[in-house]
């Protein structure tokens, strides 16, 4: 692995960890001002240097010459604006906006969206990256428009069910624009052989040193060349990042986006206090999630302990899975899963106590139907078992055992199906390490498996069907009472979280 893929896919890396820092703005805003007027100046004496040593057409020359245009019409307005509002609002919008939410935030994005690199001292230089090197960029800047389109999808979901500055309505504004704007920077970049699978499949893997060197070596370019070559979508970046109405055309239509970015992080913001105040205050499981992402080499479990008081700040370094599914985050609590065990197998055992029906599943009506099938969503909580509820479901209905097992089944095809349909991508995706298509091979292995799991399934429920026209539920009874003990103890003794 070269020395020069390392170094690309680290600078990277050390990007994507940014972190906050929370000032008085009496004290930040002068110094981010003397501090944007010290790299107009830094870049101007870089760019009559380069003029002098190679002619104003050298890329060297072009490109500090863009930086200072990048300053001049993208970060200074913005700093004024900032400046103009309340000291409260100050501090709101310099923790909410890139590049100002960090120490050394403008340097960081300078040294990312731009081809320099960092010389002897504290000198920034011209670099002159290869093609592979400013596909690496701009992946990655596409991955966090699939990450930032995440969280737009949980904040959606919510129906704006939380206190806002923002009225419902604007709220869903903001976000139906982001999410145009954001889906537009794939058209932007990508030509649409590629547009499709960059934007499911973009990950971090895509971004180490061992994949750069893997499509440097294959010749595998996913960008159109005048992005590779020109950067040319980075404007369309500053545009989201720094300015209010932007107008582009969707489709044959010329629109204007009244919201940008900070809007957007002021919804994330706002949302993730509430979701701190409303899901998680009080439950016990909070610092077990904290403990699963970091930042800056500590986990969020680390920092929140030390700086309680910033506890929304660091949350809003936490990935959208970490807010997006209850079903896997808080319901995968071993007590409730044991507490699900015993009480279907309660209810089973009620069932059976009251004594067997004689209904059929051609005498089941569409209120009788609905019914069994709100039993299967039970299945959403772990312990609940989808067959165990939906045949418990059955047997109060007046069925008899062995129709109540085979509605559940029935009832479980279009369920299972669209579960699988919905997984299989991800599934696809997992089964290439390198993230590229999967090879025959893992395709006839994902073929086989599914056809053993057909046939061991099938035989399965013939055999549970038989053992059902003569036996009650007694047995899955007991096991499920048992595993809810054994399940409850390993808890309860904290030999298993």
């Amino acid at each position: 692995m070269t020395e020069q893929s390392k170094e690309q896919a680290a600078k990277v890396g050390a990007y994507l960890s940014r972190g906050v820092t929370i000032e008085d703005p009496r004290k930040v805003m002068p110094k981010l001002l003397a501090e944007v007027k010290g790299w107009e100046a830094f870049w101007a004496g870089k760019e009559k240097d380069a003029i002098t040593a190679a002619g104003e057409k050298s890329l060297a020359a072009q490109e500090y010459h863009q930086i200072r245009r990048f300053l001049k019409i993208f970060v200074t307005p913005r700093l004024n604006e900032v400046g103009e509002l309340q000291p409260a609002d100050q501090v709101r919008m310099l923790n909410l906006l890139t590049p100002f939410d960090t120490e050394g935030g403008l340097r960081d994005f300078m040294l990312h969206f731009f081809q320099i690199t960092e010389g002897d001292g504290d000198d920034l230089i011209y670099d002159n990256r290869d093609a592979f090197e400013r596909e690496l960029y701009v992946l990655h800047d596409l991955y966090k428009v699939k990450k930032t389109q995440e969280v737009i999808d949980v904040i959606r979901a919510s129906g704006g069910e939380f206190p806002s500055v923002m009225s419902p309505e604007d709220q869903r504004t903001t976000l139906d624009q982001l999410a145009i704007i954001l889906s537009m920077m794939y058209a932007q970049a990508l030509p649409s052989e590629h547009r499709e699978r960059i934007r499911q499949d973009i990950s971090p893997k895509y971004l180490t040193a061992r994949e750069l060197l893997k499509r440097r070596e294959s010749g595998l370019l996913f960008l159109y060349p005048h992005v590779r070559e020109k950067y040319d979508y980075r404007r369309f970046f500053f545009l989201i990042y720094f300015k209010n109405g932007l107008r582009t055309k969707v489709g044959t239509d010329e629109q204007e986006f009244k919201y940008n970015f900070a809007h957007f992080q002021t919804l994330k913001r706002e949302f993730l206090i509430n979701w701190l105040a409303s899901s998680l205050k009080g439950n016990p499981r909070k610092m077990e999630l904290y403990s699963q992402y970091k930042l800056h080499g500590k986990t969020i479990r680390q920092w929140v302990e030390a700086h309680p008081e910033n506890e929304a700040e660091y949350l809003m370094q936490m990935p959208a899975p970490a807010f997006k599914d209850t079903i896997e985050t808080d319901f995968r609590s071993l007590g409730l899963i044991a507490a699900m065990l015993a009480l279907v197998a309660l209810a089973l055992a009620w069932a059976e106590w009251r004594g067997e029906g004689e209904g059929a599943i051609g005498g089941l009506g569409f209120k009788s139907m609905l019914v069994i099938g709100c039993f299967q969503a039970l299945a959403l909580i772990p312990g609940a078992s989808r067959s165990g509820s939906t045949i418990l479901g059955g047997l109060l209905l007046g069925l008899r055992r062995a129709d109540a097992a085979r509605f559940s089944f029935l009832l479980g095809i279009p369920a299972i199906f669209g579960s699988g349909l919905y997984q299989l991508p991800k599934l696809l995706q997992g089964a290439s390490a390198d993230g590229f298509p999967v090879t025959n091979l893992q395709l006839a292995a994902l073929g086989v498996g599914l056809l053993a799991a057909a046939v061991s399934g099938y035989a399965s429920i013939a055999f549970l069907l038989r053992f059902l026209n003569t036996h009650t539920t007694g047995v899955f009874i007991v096991y499920r009472l048992m595993l809810a003990a054994v399940v409850a103890g390993l808890w309860w003794l904290g030999w298993v979280s």
